[in-house]
């Protein structure tokens, strides 16, 4: 009977040790991931009391995350911010450049084109160049470059009115008779007619002059 109670004992504070060393790798584990555990309750500690604390203390942790969480993620929005803000920086100060370049560009145009262009005030009256009618010494008096190429083209104009006429002239002067018009069908036949008659009398001229010299 007392064999039988003493291994009762063994067994029980056996078990306990076991419990004990359990509990001390679990709150080792957790700790490790920074979580401090809640132990059993306090000697004279009401239920009630344990169940409080332990809820307040969770609670705590939870918000302890909670805050962490809203910091970490306040902080890598306003990295992106940054990020953001200094690219469209740059992205202006590109644009800023782009556009004075623009400027400078359209103010060297017009200056370019001011040069180049001549302007008359109102009322001014655009003059020829001054002739020079002094002969060189020594020498001959040169014509102008404008008289010289109106001579020419006067010369050119002359010419090509002759070559005009008498091409005309020699499509008319072989001109088919079916083509020829009434009045040059006329014209045409009294000149034959005309031309007849004088080879006859050209031929019977000399046909009696041969027969005088028998």
């Amino acid at each position: 009977m007392l064999g039988t109670i003493e291994d009762a004992k063994k067994t029980k504070a056996e078990k306990k040790r076991e419990k004990a060393e359990k509990r001390k790798v679990e709150i080792a584990a957790l700790e490790e991931v920074g979580i401090k555990p809640v132990t059993y309750p306090e000697e004279g500690e009401k239920m009630d009391a344990f169940v409080q604390r332990v809820s307040s203390s969770a609670n705590k942790k939870i918000r302890e995350e909670r805050m962490k969480i809203l910091v970490n993620s306040h902080d890598e929005n306003s990295d992106r911010k940054t990020k953001v803000s200094d690219s469209n920086k740059r992205r202006l100060a590109l644009l800023k450049k782009k556009a004075e370049h623009k400027k400078i560009e359209k103010n060297l145009d017009q200056l370019e084109k001011d040069f180049f262009t001549e302007k008359i005030a109102f009322g001014d009256v655009a003059r020829c160049p001054p002739q020079f009618t002094a002969k060189p010494r020594g020498g001959k008096a040169t014509e102008k470059s404008g008289k010289k190429q109106l001579h020419l083209s006067a010369m050119l104009s002359k010419n090509a009115t002759a070559s005009v006429k008498h091409q005309e002239s020699s499509t008319s002067k072989y001109k088919k008779r079916k083509t020829m018009t009434l009045y040059e069908r006329k014209a045409f036949d009294e000149k034959q007619s005309a031309a007849i008659e004088a080879y006859r009398k050209v031929k019977m001229q000399r046909m009696s002059g041969g027969g005088n010299r028998r």
